[in-house]
């Protein structure tokens, strides 16, 4: 889908995304092929931490690892982000798995694309604080998919927006 590759498959334009979120260090690793098909990368960043407590850090280490594939039959594309942290309290008690779908819609005047997400805490512990972690995984979602659609206007309505697409679309996926 053009949409998964103007914003996903556009490595700058992900770690620009980030560094607005105020994650810094942020690496955007080249895809390649999946295991089973489709195509992985790994991005690595600081993102910042939500939660201030004595003793925790700035940010936290965090490693998302994304993989690409598209529905040939549906013209459904999806993306799974698998993302772990490391240097904070109870960081290696979770996951957190995102799956973006991404359908577009040529039937109308101007073509659409309807996209949804969909969140999933993954505990590989048990813990006491699963409640508080769910619900602060849940707001700071919220934000980040409010802020990717801003984002993925502003840069729709640049007068670059255009050029920038097409120099995607000629890279691989």
């Amino acid at each position: 889908s053009t949409c998964v590759k103007a914003f996903w498959m556009d490595a700058a334009f992900s770690k620009r995304f980030l560094e607005s979120l105020g994650d810094h260090t942020v690496q955007v690793g080249e895809w390649r092929e999946a295991p089973g098909g489709g195509f992985m990368r790994s991005v690595s960043s600081f993102h910042p931490c939500r939660v201030s407590l004595p003793g925790l850090p700035s940010h936290a280490h965090a490693v998302k690892t994304q993989t690409y594939t598209h529905d040939l039959h549906s013209e459904c594309a999806r993306l799974v982000e698998v993302n772990t942290f490391r240097g904070i309290p109870f960081s290696d008690y979770f996951s957190v798995r995102t799956e973006w779908r991404v359908i577009g819609d040529e039937t109308s005047r101007a073509p659409r694309v309807f996209v949804t997400v969909a969140l999933f805490v993954d505990f590989h512990k048990s813990t006491w604080m699963r409640g508080q972690i769910e619900s602060n995984t849940a707001s700071e979602m919220a934000e980040f998919v409010s802020r990717w659609g801003d984002a993925a206007q502003e840069r729709l309505a640049t007068a670059t927006a255009q050029a920038a697409v097409e120099e995607v679309l000629g890279q691989r996926p």
